[in-house]
Protein backbone atom coordinates (compact mmCIF):
# COMPACT_ATOMS: atom_id res chain seq x y z
CA UNK A 1 0.00 0.00 0.00
CA UNK A 2 1.54 3.21 -0.77
CA UNK A 3 1.57 6.23 1.39
CA UNK A 4 1.12 10.24 0.65
CA UNK A 5 3.69 12.68 1.12
CA UNK A 6 1.92 15.90 2.47
CA UNK A 7 3.98 19.01 1.99
CA UNK A 8 2.10 21.23 3.74
CA UNK A 9 3.32 23.72 6.32
CA UNK A 10 0.93 23.69 8.95
CA UNK A 11 2.04 26.53 11.11
CA UNK A 12 1.33 29.32 8.02
CA UNK A 13 -1.92 26.91 7.77
CA UNK A 14 -3.62 27.16 11.21
CA UNK A 15 -2.18 31.20 10.70
CA UNK A 16 -3.93 32.03 7.51
CA UNK A 17 -7.15 30.27 8.66
CA UNK A 18 -7.28 31.92 12.17
CA UNK A 19 -6.89 35.43 10.58
CA UNK A 20 -9.27 34.61 7.90
CA UNK A 21 -12.70 35.44 10.46
CA UNK A 22 -12.38 39.00 11.42
CA UNK A 23 -15.20 39.50 13.38
CA UNK A 24 -15.18 39.36 17.03
CA UNK A 25 -18.77 37.43 16.83
CA UNK A 26 -17.17 34.34 15.66
CA UNK A 27 -14.75 34.40 18.30
CA UNK A 28 -16.71 31.16 19.31
CA UNK A 29 -16.16 29.48 15.97
CA UNK A 30 -12.41 30.18 16.70
CA UNK A 31 -12.16 27.77 19.25
CA UNK A 32 -13.87 24.82 17.33
CA UNK A 33 -10.91 25.31 14.40
CA UNK A 34 -8.88 23.10 15.34
CA UNK A 35 -11.14 20.92 15.61
CA UNK A 36 -12.80 21.20 12.11
CA UNK A 37 -9.43 21.72 10.86
CA UNK A 38 -7.71 18.80 12.30
CA UNK A 39 -10.65 16.13 11.40
CA UNK A 40 -10.83 17.44 7.85
CA UNK A 41 -7.16 16.85 7.08
CA UNK A 42 -7.39 13.52 8.56
CA UNK A 43 -10.54 12.71 6.39
CA UNK A 44 -8.65 14.11 3.30
CA UNK A 45 -5.65 12.37 4.04
CA UNK A 46 -7.47 8.87 4.25
CA UNK A 47 -9.48 9.65 0.75
CA UNK A 48 -6.33 10.46 -0.74
CA UNK A 49 -4.87 7.40 0.78
CA UNK A 50 -7.82 4.96 -0.17
CA UNK A 51 -9.19 6.85 -2.80
CA UNK A 52 -6.79 8.58 -4.56
CA UNK A 53 -8.01 11.61 -4.58
CA UNK A 54 -6.07 14.69 -5.13
CA UNK A 55 -4.64 17.00 -3.03
CA UNK A 56 -6.09 20.79 -3.24
CA UNK A 57 -5.40 23.66 -0.79
CA UNK A 58 -8.16 25.92 -1.64
CA UNK A 59 -10.64 22.89 -1.95
CA UNK A 60 -9.76 21.52 1.85
CA UNK A 61 -9.86 25.10 2.86
CA UNK A 62 -13.61 25.90 2.16
CA UNK A 63 -14.80 22.08 3.26
CA UNK A 64 -13.18 23.26 7.16
CA UNK A 65 -15.01 26.52 6.77
CA UNK A 66 -18.84 24.28 5.68
CA UNK A 67 -17.42 21.73 8.62
CA UNK A 68 -17.35 24.45 11.36
CA UNK A 69 -20.12 25.89 10.03
CA UNK A 70 -22.08 22.68 10.67
CA UNK A 71 -20.48 22.72 14.00
CA UNK A 72 -21.65 26.03 15.55
CA UNK A 73 -25.19 25.46 14.31
CA UNK A 74 -25.42 22.11 15.59
CA UNK A 75 -23.46 23.79 19.29
CA UNK A 76 -25.88 27.12 18.95
CA UNK A 77 -28.29 26.60 16.64
CA UNK A 78 -30.42 29.44 18.19
CA UNK A 79 -27.17 32.13 17.23
CA UNK A 80 -27.71 34.24 15.04
CA UNK A 81 -24.56 33.65 12.82
CA UNK A 82 -25.29 32.18 8.92
CA UNK A 83 -23.40 29.67 7.19
CA UNK A 84 -22.62 32.44 4.53
CA UNK A 85 -20.58 34.91 7.06
CA UNK A 86 -18.21 31.42 7.08
CA UNK A 87 -17.66 32.62 3.26
CA UNK A 88 -18.46 36.22 2.73
CA UNK A 89 -16.52 37.45 6.01
CA UNK A 90 -14.49 40.57 4.58
CA UNK A 91 -10.85 40.80 4.87
CA UNK A 92 -9.02 42.81 7.62
CA UNK A 93 -8.53 46.25 5.65
CA UNK A 94 -8.67 49.80 7.98
CA UNK A 95 -11.39 51.99 6.43
CA UNK A 96 -8.62 54.76 5.56
CA UNK A 97 -7.01 52.26 3.33
CA UNK A 98 -10.38 51.53 1.21
CA UNK A 99 -10.25 52.66 -2.44
CA UNK A 100 -12.76 55.59 -3.77
CA UNK A 101 -15.30 54.38 -5.83
CA UNK A 102 -17.31 56.57 -7.40
CA UNK A 103 -20.35 56.09 -9.36
CA UNK A 104 -19.93 56.85 -13.29
CA UNK A 105 -22.63 57.69 -15.69
CA UNK A 106 -23.80 54.41 -17.94
CA UNK A 107 -22.28 54.32 -21.71
CA UNK A 108 -24.10 56.47 -24.18
CA UNK A 109 -27.60 54.84 -25.05
CA UNK A 110 -27.49 52.67 -21.87
CA UNK A 111 -29.18 52.18 -18.30
CA UNK A 112 -27.86 51.45 -15.20
CA UNK A 113 -29.52 49.63 -12.34
CA UNK A 114 -27.98 50.47 -9.08
CA UNK A 115 -29.00 48.13 -6.13
CA UNK A 116 -28.01 47.96 -2.57
CA UNK A 117 -28.99 45.75 0.82
CA UNK A 118 -29.01 46.57 4.70
CA UNK A 119 -29.27 43.71 7.42
CA UNK A 120 -28.99 44.41 11.05
CA UNK A 121 -26.29 41.54 12.25
CA UNK A 122 -25.34 39.02 10.59
CA UNK A 123 -29.06 37.42 10.17
CA UNK A 124 -31.72 40.11 10.78
CA UNK A 125 -34.49 42.40 9.54
CA UNK A 126 -33.51 43.90 6.40
CA UNK A 127 -34.24 46.25 3.37
CA UNK A 128 -33.15 46.82 0.09
CA UNK A 129 -33.06 49.79 -2.36
CA UNK A 130 -32.57 50.67 -5.95
CA UNK A 131 -32.46 53.26 -8.42
CA UNK A 132 -32.03 53.14 -12.17
CA UNK A 133 -30.48 55.72 -14.26
CA UNK A 134 -29.81 56.45 -18.20
CA UNK A 135 -26.44 57.65 -19.76
CA UNK A 136 -27.38 61.38 -18.57
CA UNK A 137 -28.22 61.21 -15.22
CA UNK A 138 -31.64 61.35 -13.90
CA UNK A 139 -33.41 58.45 -11.64
CA UNK A 140 -36.12 57.10 -13.97
CA UNK A 141 -36.77 54.41 -11.39
CA UNK A 142 -36.30 54.34 -7.68
CA UNK A 143 -37.23 51.78 -5.06
CA UNK A 144 -36.93 51.11 -1.32
CA UNK A 145 -38.42 48.42 0.36
CA UNK A 146 -38.33 46.00 3.68
CA UNK A 147 -38.06 42.26 3.12
CA UNK A 148 -37.92 40.88 6.28
CA UNK A 149 -35.29 38.73 8.20
CA UNK A 150 -32.52 37.08 6.07
CA UNK A 151 -28.76 37.05 5.89
CA UNK A 152 -26.60 39.99 3.88
CA UNK A 153 -25.74 37.17 0.99
CA UNK A 154 -29.72 37.07 0.51
CA UNK A 155 -30.76 40.36 0.60
CA UNK A 156 -28.34 41.44 -1.99
CA UNK A 157 -29.93 38.75 -4.06
CA UNK A 158 -33.39 39.75 -3.60
CA UNK A 159 -31.99 43.24 -4.59
CA UNK A 160 -30.54 41.94 -7.65
CA UNK A 161 -34.21 40.34 -8.23
CA UNK A 162 -36.13 43.31 -7.97
CA UNK A 163 -34.22 45.16 -9.60
CA UNK A 164 -34.39 42.58 -13.11
CA UNK A 165 -38.19 42.18 -12.27
CA UNK A 166 -38.67 45.94 -12.32
CA UNK A 167 -36.20 46.58 -15.45
CA UNK A 168 -38.29 43.63 -17.35
CA UNK A 169 -41.57 44.64 -16.44
CA UNK A 170 -40.70 48.12 -17.72
CA UNK A 171 -39.75 46.77 -21.63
Amino acid sequence: MGGALWNVQLVLFFQRWLHSFPSKRLQLVRSMAFFATIWSIWLWRNSMVYNGKIFDIIQLFETVKLRLGWWSKAQRPTVATSLNDFFWAPPKKSVDNMPTVSWRLPPFGSLKFNVNASVLGSYGSAGIDGILRNHLGPSLVIFSKAIGVVDPVLAETIAIKEALKIFYASK
